[in-house]
């Protein structure tokens, strides 16, 4: 998503590059910039037409209609979020943790077991997901150090790795609605149109489409949950993959 890729490179820069005052720009003035032209962002940024078209390619878009139908998807997810009730009442929490409990027992165990088996086989593991689920897949990282595996984070701007091997497993993580699709970033498509084993773990929501790529997912129902929900079934569900992992491995 729009704001994690801003802000890896705000957390890269200096105040005084030009990518800052870019990137500044468009995360303190999203919901205008979603409806600008191209030319009014760079008046707007006090730099040239060319160097905004350069911006988005860094940011890993193909086109500036591309980027702007990141930024509408960020205003999207931003509203559902913000129509969420946060007052937990007791009875909300209990209705809460009661519904995440029953969309996971929806997973059967033979798919956690493959996912498993998949990340036992691999030699490399490459995780790749944007906006939350992109701390998810630290936090995956962070709970695999256990696992003694090699296990590297894709960044969104970045490119890590040139080419995925054969006996290398890419797992992609998907939370919001539609982070997956046709848009997606450059860097996600190469990693997909590249051999080695890929994993999808997401929603139902995703963009039927993108299943192809993948030799194995696990969409996850997520029947009456709102997306800060939805973001706790989702570390409930890895918890259950790390648990389940050493689960076989002490067998």
């Amino acid at each position: 998503m729009i704001t994690n890729k801003i802000n890896t490179i705000l957390n890269n820069s200096q105040q005084g590059d030009i990518d800052y005052a870019i990137c500044n720009y468009i995360k303190m003035n999203l919901k205008e910039v979603a409806f600008m032209s191209i030319e009014e962002l760079a008046r707007k940024s006090y730099v040239s037409k060319a160097k905004i078209s350069k911006f988005i390619k860094k940011l890993g878009y193909d086109n500036y209609i591309a980027f702007k139908d990141d930024c509408l998807l960020e205003l999207e997810i931003r509203k559902q979020v913000t129509n969420t009730n946060y007052f937990l009442t007791k009875k909300h929490l209990h209705d809460s943790l009661s519904w995440i409990e029953k969309n996971l027992m929806k997973i059967e165990q033979s798919q956690i077991d493959y996912f498993v088996r998949k990340i036992k086989e691999a030699k490399h593991i490459y995780l790749y997901g944007i906006a939350y689920s992109h701390l998810l897949c630290q936090y995956v990282q962070y709970e695999g150090d256990l696992f003694q595996k090699d296990i590297l984070v894709l960044d969104e701007n970045e490119v890590a790795i040139d080419r995925l091997k054969e006996d290398d497993l890419l797992i992609v993580i998907g939370v919001e609605e539609d982070a997956l699709s046709k848009q997606s970033s450059r860097c996600l498509r190469k990693f997909l149109r590249n051999q080695g084993n890929k994993l999808l773990l997401s929603t139902q929501l995703i963009d039927q489409t993108m299943l192809k790529s993948f030799e194995g997912t696990l969409l996850v129902s997520i029947d009456h949950l709102e997306m800060k929900e939805r973001r706790l079934l989702f570390r409930y569900l890895i918890d259950m993959l790390v648990s389940r992992y050493f689960e076989l491995e002490c067998a």
